[in-house]
């Protein structure tokens, strides 16, 4: 049941038991006699002993498995909520269809006449040029769809990023290494998480689903496509290096790295996912594989091996906070799994998962 179910379902108890009382005042001055009942013969048979068996009364409803809610099978994977088109003419309408509205509708829906009416309209948006870049994979359209993005948002190092990775998948490393100088000066790195979170939130809202599923179900499609470009860019980079240390070029093997570990830096800004964390981690990883362990890693201070160990013991402790996480959502109502995507949102998966161990862990 859920919470209007249940303030429906109180209503009416207290309907009931106002009714009764109201009844009984106006009959309190009035004495009412129960009906006599006919006494029976004193020759009243009984039934025979020993008695037949008889099959138990079935209490079906009291012994029945409570059926878990749409939400938990979301997070099971048993079920997705579904929306077609039509269903988010009224949000479009009440949005104007501005690029927003659209392109949540486009992934709710996969419609890409949504997508396309986006790009009519903002062809210079980076929210439509982010959108299109993770539906294609034509590297030509990729590059051009990066260059409106890095056009139209200057200090965004994500977009300049993901340009070098697109260079070094088209074999121009040269280029590609001067986009990587490019992203080097610049600070921003945001890919528009939290506006399209809300921006789909509002869509599943509109479409008929209740405030808690909207939250869980805006959260899960929420597309990171950038994070597996930027791992395989650092893998390129760790290549290059060794190419670099390969021809007697050490200086250069080490910038390259540089490059890859100053990219790293920026990959998990705050607030962030789990996710962004982990891969930050993976980026680390592949730039520090076949190096002397105990060679100097180009971070100050420390050594090959003692970032590999941090990194281990990092690792291993956000997969902990997620596994007991996840033991904890299965005893979670609706309402606290929302709040739960709320604080996501707010200060991270990270923040998010200590106020969740805390309020719902075990003492």
């Amino acid at each position: 049941m859920n919470l209007k179910s249940f303030a429906l379902a109180l209503l009416a108890v207290v309907v009931l038991a106002v009714g009764a009382f109201l009844g009984l005042r106006e009959s309190r001055h009035e004495v009412v006699m129960p009906p006599t009942l006919p006494s029976p013969p004193a020759s009243q048979p009984r039934p025979k002993l020993p008695a037949p068996a008889i099959p138990p009364i079935q209490q079906a409803e009291a012994n029945a498995t409570p059926q878990p809610s749409r939400i938990k099978k979301m997070l099971n994977g048993e079920e997705l909520l579904e929306i077609r088109p039509e269903q988010l003419d009224g949000y479009l309408a009440a949005n104007h269809r501005n690029v927003a509205s659209l392109l949540a509708a486009f992934r709710l829906t996969g419609n890409r006449a949504f997508l396309n009416e986006a790009a009519e309209q903002a062809p210079n948006d980076p929210r439509v040029a982010f959108e299109s870049w993770s539906r294609t994979q034509d590297k030509a359209e990729r590059q051009k769809l990066l260059e409106t993005w890095e056009r139209s948002n200057p200090n965004n190092a994500l977009a300049t990023y993901l340009a070098a990775a697109n260079l070094f998948k088209s074999g121009m490393t040269d280029a590609a290494l001067g986009k990587l100088a490019e992203a080097a000066g610049k600070s921003d790195f945001s890919y528009f998480a939290r506006e399209s979170v809300l921006d789909c939130e509002e869509a599943y809202e509109a479409a008929g689903y209740s405030d808690a599923e909207a939250k869980v179900a805006a959260s899960m499609e929420l597309p990171l496509p950038h994070l597996g470009e930027l791992k395989g860019m650092s893998q390129n980079l760790a290549d290059l290096a060794k190419a670099y240390r390969i021809a007697g070029d050490d200086a250069s093997a080490q910038a390259a790295l540089n490059i890859g570990f100053e990219m790293a830096g920026k990959m998990a800004t705050e607030p962030s996912y789990l996710i962004e964390d982990l891969v930050q981690l993976a980026v680390q990883n592949n730039l520090l594989q076949g190096l002397d362990p105990n060679a100097p890693s180009g971070i100050p201070g420390k050594s090959v091996q003692q970032l590999q160990d941090e990194a281990k013991a990092r690792r291993e402790a956000l997969k902990a906070d997620a596994q007991q996480s996840a033991a904890i959502f299965q005893n979670l109502s609706d309402a606290d799994l929302a709040g739960y995507c709320d604080r996501i949102r707010l200060f991270g998966e990270r923040a998010a998962i200590e106020w969740f161990k805390q309020k719902f862990g075990p003492p």
